[in-house]
């Protein structure tokens, strides 16, 4: 079976797409700088609010955001996890992924109008890529 790993410094950059609850955010692990897309899984019936994520730079988000990349094309070959934030402290594990059968929507291209903070998201990578990452940076916004 699989072992968990706590991560505590997992941070909110911003929502990509909000269907009235964020389904797809950006993170950043603080302790390395790597950005991650976490995807809300959809169930129902289920107390705690699980994700799927996996480690993205920042070219591909530019992709999506910008409509040349799909959600499930940042997820091919890599290594996923699952996972879930428990007071703000995300408990997660290796997924094993059949890539045909990621749990997202059909619809998986970046829409604009369920991007609240596309305008964030594009500073935040301005910034990223002006060697911040290599700075040690630190967002203030908790994952929260």
């Amino acid at each position: 079976m699989n072992q968990a790993k706590i991560i505590t410094d997992m941070y909110l950059v911003a929502n990509l797409q909000d269907y009235g609850r964020p389904y797809v955010s950006l993170f950043i692990d603080r302790d390395t700088d790597m950005l991650y897309i976490f995807v809300r899984i959809l169930e129902e019936n289920v107390a705690t609010t699980n994700y799927i994520f996996v480690h993205v730079t920042d070219a591909e988000i530019s992709d999506y955001i910008n409509r040349r990349k799909s959600l499930k094309a940042m997820f091919y070959g890599k290594a996923c996890s699952i996972g879930h934030f428990d007071n703000g402290i995300l408990i997660a594990s290796p997924y094993d992924v059949n890539y045909s059968e990621l749990p997202i929507v059909e619809e998986d291209s970046f829409d604009p109008e369920f991007c609240y903070d596309k305008v964030k998201v594009k500073v935040f990578l301005r910034k990223y890529r002006n060697g911040l990452q290599n700075s040690g940076f630190k967002t203030a916004v908790s994952a929260n």
